[in-house]
């Protein structure tokens, strides 16, 4: 499996196999994966995709809020609710793959989440 199917996949980084999230929690990272025992606690990625995808879509809501506002001019708890519902809805599935392509950076570059090289890693 290419690295890049793989990142958009969610798949590991080393056999492609396996997801790398969690079956009880879509969001979260798996402790390591299922096929290949590649651990994946060492390669935490942190807030790093909530940051880009929260800031993406923040602007994406500011300027859609914004446009309404000078075009239809709706009630503001309506262009409040459009904004979350739009942020919601968007950020959730974008999350996931921002946080695969972390990883598998991470993993390709062989690095821990504490920024030094990883010992014993196969990156294919």
């Amino acid at each position: 499996m290419s690295t890049a199917r793989a990142q958009l996949l969610g798949r590991c980084p080393r056999c492609g196999a396996a997801s790398i999230f969690s079956n009880k929690n879509p969001l979260k990272l798996a402790a390591a994966c299922p096929v290949c025992g590649v651990d994946f606690s060492q390669n935490d990625v942190g807030d790093g995709p909530a940051f880009f995808v929260g800031t993406f879509w923040c602007f994406a809501a500011a300027i859609g809020a914004v446009v309404a506002e000078l075009t239809i001019a709706p009630p503001l708890w309506l262009n409040l609710l459009v904004c979350l519902l739009v942020m919601l809805v968007g950020s959730l599935p974008l999350l996931r793959l921002v946080r695969s392509i972390l990883l598998h950076q991470q993993f390709r570059l062989r690095l821990k989440a504490d920024g030094s090289a990883q010992d014993g890693v196969d990156a294919r």
